[in-house]
């Protein structure tokens, strides 16, 4: 009989898991990354020897980072085979550009899993066929092999119960005050009948409902007012994540107490600034002559284009990857919109239209997958402001419901929450109690306190979004005072997002000098700080952030610099240093290193 095909491989998950690693090797512990062996490995075999050396090495050196355990696994992939320098080295460079993140080692390994199963298990069933067919077993003892053969083969993600999914380590979950009042009470009585993640539910919760307030109630700090508008990003897997299940229980809630507003001011489709300005626009008027006899004798302002009424907005964006790609065109000014929206609400297009909104009433909610993220989210959108105007939140499913939860009736609560919106109408301006004032003193240094590299930009809004969480509390308690309790369920939350922040982005650093490490190693000769800036970045790198990054390689010794000729005696002399890739099977060196090899044997792989 002839065997069965093998499912084909998957040498991207494979490449990408290895990359995982290099990128985050705190990844290995994981439940699904911890399983993965080397057979698993169905590619070229330099899959497998990477990953039975990675093992080794973690094991020898625990605490080493990703850029050394790179380095070395790179050396012996060309000392202990099965790759030339140059082969090796297009490798390991695969492996690194093709990941963008550490955090999805999970994901990768739990595909390599599957495959690896599968293709086990076509085995045990391919040999359980031929010996059936040709009789040389009996039946009752066929059958209990093949059972004990696919016991042994597993199945990948048992989801068969309602139970918790255990992932990485995930950021450490928030205070129980983040689901204070009203609000949080409508989660909690989802949160066991649903697989998305309660902060999702939540977070979108507060949006919509600070969106359905208006601009009816703000919070004022020297001349600026913050109203109850947010921006959220959702960050999950796709489809496993969830997320667009938290989306459709928050909708639901509010499609009861709004119906106009749920299907007429939430929309999608974010892909111009223009566009975004005419959901909200201004009536337009021009003044047209008013004749008397063919001559001109006054003029009058005529209607010329219908505004809109109501300046609400929320923009529910669920491939939120769509909007980050729009603000990587040229001359797009949808980045430079949604900034002045979260700021104040007056909106202008430079266009010859030129149509303008006046207080509009905007918030967003995105989701997106971590990989994309990290992909799209450019740094000029993380330096320029647009980043740390969002709330990021890493989420996940919650537990295993394969048919779905029990109804929920969420009548009483949905009562509560209209007469809570009908209140807000005339609440004006928001202030704190006196110990509310005091907590956010002692709270103000450390949310306005800076952080390093992509994370410190995309974090650096701490203390407007704190008010404006806090402002939202406030109003579903149907009060103008910010008390203590609607505070701390603010920081809760900015500090639940802070933390995922880290998660997201924390490893962008690292990332960065993973970039120009690779760079240095690709030149191979001695490179200013100005051309790496410029040919590596763009010049759109702070030239401060890219001699962090240099400092850094240079201190674990994976790059060398030297002095080059005085330039006006600048201090300090950063821009006349050169730098280079410090490995002694650099470039400049593989003939040497490859000769060497040549001329003994090659040690026995691992």
């Amino acid at each position: 009989m002839k065997d069965l095909p093998l499912p084909p491989q998957n040498l991207e998950a494979e490449v990408r898991l290895i990359g995982s690693i290099f990128r985050d090797p705190s990844g290995w512990g994981g439940p699904m990354t911890a399983t993965v062996k080397p057979a698993d490995f169905f590619g070229p075999p330099q899959h497998a020897q990477a990953w039975r050396l990675i093992g080794r090495t973690l094991k020898k050196y625990p605490s080493i980072d990703g850029l050394a355990l790179m380095l070395e696994v790179f050396e012996h992939l060309v000392r202990e085979g099965p790759l030339e320098s140059d082969q090796a080295d297009t490798f390991v460079t695969q492996a690194m550009e093709g990941t963008v993140t550490g955090g999805m080692a999970e994901h990768y390994a739990r595909v390599v899993l599957e495959l690896s199963r599968r293709r086990a298990l076509i085995g045990v069933l391919d040999r359980a066929m031929v010996e059936a067919y040709r009789g040389v077993i009996d039946t009752g003892s066929l059958l209990t092999r093949v059972a004990a053969e696919m016991a042994d083969v597993g199945v990948v993600g048992e989801e068969n119960e309602s139970r918790p999914i255990e992932t990485r380590p995930w950021p450490d979950p928030p205070s129980d005050a983040v689901y204070y009042g009203l609000l949080g009470e409508i989660v909690r009585t989802i949160e066991p009948q649903t697989e998305a993640d309660p902060l999702a539910i939540l977070a979108q919760m507060l949006v919509f409902f600070g969106n359905c307030v208006g601009r009816q109630a703000y919070f004022q700090i020297e001349a600026t007012r913050h109203y109850a508008n947010e921006f959220v990003v959702l960050v999950g897997q796709s489809a496993v994540g969830r997320k667009g299940t938290s989306a459709d229980w928050v909708r639901h809630v509010f499609a009861q107490l709004d119906p106009d507003w749920v299907t007429g001011r939430i929309r999608s489709g974010l892909s111009s600034g223009e566009g975004l300005i005419k959901v909200v626009r201004d009536a337009e008027y021009r003044m047209e002559p008013v004749l008397e006899k063919g001559a001109v004798r006054d003029y009058q302002r005529v209607l010329a284009a219908e505004g809109e009424d109501d300046k609400r907005l929320l923009a529910m964006e669920t491939e939120f990857g769509a909007v980050l790609r729009v603000n990587e065109r040229q001359g797009n000014r949808l980045s430079a919109i949604i900034r002045n929206a979260w700021d104040h609400g007056n909106l202008a297009s430079l266009t010859k239209d030129q149509v303008k909104a006046t207080d509009a009433h905007i918030s967003i909610v995105g989701h997106i997958t971590a990989s994309e993220l990290i992909d799209l989210l450019s740094h000029v959108d993380a330096s320029n402001g647009f980043g740390n105007r969002f709330l990021w939140l890493a989420v996940r499913r919650a537990r295993l419901l394969p048919l779905g939860g029990n109804h929920v009736d969420l009548a009483i609560y949905q009562t509560a929450l209209a007469d809570v919106l009908l209140a807000c109408r005339d609440i004006g301006r928001v202030t704190f109690t006196d110990r509310a004032r005091d907590l956010w003193f002692r709270s103000y240094e450390r949310l306005t306190s800076p952080g390093d590299g992509l994370f410190g930009e995309v974090t650096s809004r701490g203390a407007p979004h704190v008010i404006r969480l806090a402002l939202i509390y406030a109003l579903s308690d149907r009060t103008c005072l910010i008390n203590e309790s609607h505070l701390q369920a603010g920081l809760a939350l900015w500090d639940y997002s802070h933390r995922c922040a880290a998660h997201i982005f924390g490893a962008s650093a690292h990332d960065r000098a993973a970039r120009v490490l690779a760079w240095l190693r690709g030149e191979g000769d001695w490179v200013s700080l100005s051309r790496l800036r410029r040919e590596l970045f763009q010049d759109n790198l702070p030239a401060a952030e890219l001699r962090k990054d240099l400092q850094s390689l240079l201190e674990r010794n994976l790059i060398a610099q030297r002095q080059g000729p005085a330039t006006g005696g600048r201090s300090p002399p950063w821009p006349t240093r050169r730098f280079r890739w410090a490995a002694t099977w650099s470039r400049s060196s593989r003939t040497t290193t490859r000769s060497s090899r040549t001329s003994s044997p090659r040690p026995s792989g691992a």
